[in-house]
């Protein structure tokens, strides 16, 4: 167990002493990781709205005859 914990702590000092910056002054460029991903979206172009128009039905003229009286 002892071996163990001694195997971590000088892993991770390893670890840590890489990652400490050893010349203060010297500057440090961070690279992006992942580029920009740009995805475009189609365009939708709108459809002309059609107004119905109504529709007018003709319906034929009724002629009224007048009642004629049977004769007796």
């Amino acid at each position: 167990m002892k071996k163990l914990l001694t195997l971590v702590v000088l892993t991770a000092s390893v670890i840590l002493a890489g990652c400490v910056n050893t010349n203060p002054t010297e500057e440090v460029v961070v690279e992006p990781i992942a580029e920009e991903v740009v995805v475009e979206t189609p365009v939708v172009e709108e459809t002309p709205v059609v107004e119905e128009t109504p529709v007018v039905v003709e319906t034929p003229a009724v002629e009224v005859t007048p009642e004629v009286p049977a004769a007796e």
